[in-house]
């Protein structure tokens, strides 16, 4: 008999994550049609780049939102919701919705060139107040004694949700529970003393791994992950899961002789995302308009802020594969 793939999913965000840029900068964005064509294509290179034994699954962000809506309905009452991710913020319309907004942060040390790339835990979200002064806020509004539900994404290593809970218990607020979207039982991950409940659970030896298409696409709202120790006016410094900008093999699990084929098919993505992003508008989307920015070969891409950002996407694809890029 034989054995089933273990899963690897991809959670479908670009769309979602680009409407409230493109909004406040007054650009408009391609068809629908357009970015399932891009979710199509990536899911098909990450495919062609991951191990033997996995099968790359998508999971839509509407199909998520509406999973974490109707977990919402059954398990929370009108509890206050503390919202933990962009994307799932938009399944909260019938309570009060509060932000804790953190995430996964990194800092580089070319000293190291073995493993030039230092966890730096958890830290705010860039534009959002510390930690401390979110769970300060959250009491204020909702009051000492109080119960709220945490609404996420996923959990995975649960360092999020522990932190998020453990802040709020501090200031006297109770986490009647945990609602999630995607629920990995993986090894060392987090106990809580709180119920969670997933809209979808993946066992252990069933799972490779889960990651986010935003974290592929450069130049896109909360991709890749923050860099710190860099002073960039304007710009969130992220290293996106691609070969020379972050850490593909170990943060998304890509065989090392398929990163450099995934590079090319997620550059050559994501300028032809911004050239759309173009047409539709009827003008250039600039360096400036760009704010999570890449960090490129140990260092922040430099920024020529006179030029469209699909030049310096560009020149990337020149400078990593010493072939010029066209968008069709």
């Amino acid at each position: 008999m034989g054995h089933s793939k273990r899963v690897y999913l991809v959670t479908a965000d670009v769309h979602h994550l680009l409407r409230p840029w493109a909004a406040q900068r007054g650009f408009a964005l391609p068809p629908r049609h357009a970015f399932a064509k891009f979710t199509t294509d990536l899911t098909a290179a990450v495919q062609r780049a991951v191990h033997d034994g996995v099968e790359v699954h998508t999971l839509p962000s509407e199909v998520l939102i509406d999973g974490v809506r109707g977990l919402l309905a059954q398990h929370a009452d009108s509890l206050p919701a503390v919202v933990m991710d962009h994307v799932v913020g938009e399944a909260i319309s019938d309570r009060q919705a509060l932000s804790f907004s953190a995430t996964r942060s990194m800092a580089y040390d070319p000293s190291d060139p073995n493993c030039p790339w230092q966890a730096c835990g958890e830290h705010p979200r860039p534009g959002c107040r510390a930690l401390d002064e979110q769970a300060d806020q959250i009491a204020e509004r909702v009051g000492v004694g109080s119960q709220v539900v945490t609404v996420d994404d996923g959990c995975s290593s649960g360092r999020s949700l522990q932190l998020c809970a453990r802040l709020l218990r501090q200031r006297g607020i109770q986490v009647r529970c945990a609602i999630v979207g995607v629920y990995c039982e993986l090894p060392g991950r987090e106990t809580f003393d709180f119920p969670v409940y997933p809209f979808l659970t993946y066992a252990a030896d069933g799972f490779a791994d889960w990651v986010c298409e935003r974290d592929f696409f450069v130049g896109v709202p909360h991709g890749g992950r923050l860099v710190l120790g860099y002073d960039l006016p304007g710009k969130q410094l992220a290293a996106f899961y691609l070969d020379g900008f972050g850490n593909m093999i170990k943060w998304a699990s890509i065989r090392p002789d398929a990163c450099r084929d995934l590079t090319a098919k997620a550059l050559g993505l994501s300028s032809t995302l911004f050239a759309g992003i173009e047409y539709e508008s009827s003008r250039p989307v600039m360096a400036t308009d760009v704010e999570r920015w890449p960090f490129y070969r140990g260092q922040p891409l430099p920024l020529s802020e006179g030029a469209r950002f699909t030049e310096h996407l560009g020149d990337l694809i020149l400078h990593h594969f010493g072939v010029p890029h066209r968008t069709t």
